[in-house]
């Protein structure tokens, strides 16, 4: 493609993008402001609501702990199918506000801001260095159908973009349906989503390191299923 050609096109690109902005100016998706840019999803008085956690936590399962150096109660008992777990942001209203937008409202960009939020933390960690592939948690296939997306894609993408690791979007499959897992409790999320999660046709996990996104952490229930579905504990959430 000529060089003029791409010249062209990226004028008509910014030109329409400048007359969708007057005609419809960006605004913060949590308190409407008007933003002066298209590429930020919340204002920067927004963005500051963000809380990272920071508490300390199980280096396994992700589970707050009221002490760094105690026994976490929530991994007692329990054989869990990935090796660490790690919840980024607090979820609290600006962030569950968010997270509603995407999974409901079709605002797919705020995915990526959020993977992009979570990416520029985790990137720093030494485990994650070690991941080779990102896999966002599927969509059972009518679900997929109805919503347009996956979520979980979206915030993967994100993460993606900031860690410069390539997505697998497709390998894992849900076999079924599920209730939501909002008001179950620990031991009915277990139930709800067990044996839920397989392996894609011509998917391969041996060796892989890998980790699973979810849009939100409660119990783990989701990524321990989704990690036994890979058939190993060698994998990061």
């Amino acid at each position: 493609m000529p060089a003029s050609f791409d010249r062209l096109f990226q004028k008509c690109s910014e030109t329409l993008q400048a007359t969708t902005d007057l005609v419809f100016p960006p605004c913060c998706a949590l308190c409407h402001a008007r933003l002066f840019s298209s590429d930020p999803i919340v204002c920067d008085d927004c963005e500051r609501q963000l809380v990272l956690l920071s508490a300390p936590s199980c280096d396994q399962c992700g589970m707050p702990l009221d002490m760094p150096d105690e026994d976490c109660t929530f991994c007692v008992g329990r054989t869990l199918h990935f090796v660490r777990a790690q919840a980024v942001l607090e979820f609290n209203q600006p962030v569950q506000t968010l997270i509603h937008l995407l999974k409901y409202r079709d605002r797919r960009s705020v995915g990526r801001f959020l993977g992009h939020r979570i990416g520029k933390i985790v990137v720093h960690e030494s485990w994650f260095s070690h991941i080779d592939r990102i896999v966002p948690v599927p969509l059972h296939a009518v679900r997929r159908r109805e919503r347009g997306y996956n979520q979980a894609e979206e915030i993967a993408r994100g993460l993606a973009f900031c860690t410069h690791i390539p997505v697998d979007a497709g390998a894992l499959l849900r076999r079924h349906s599920t209730r939501s897992q909002t008001r179950l409790s620990v031991d009915e999320r277990r139930t709800n989503v067990r044996n839920v999660f397989g392996v894609s046709t011509g998917r391969h996990f041996k060796n892989a390191r890998i980790a699973l996104v979810d849009d939100v952490y409660t119990t783990g229930a989701t990524l321990d299923e989704c990690a036994a579905g890979t058939g190993g504990r060698r994998r990061r959430c």
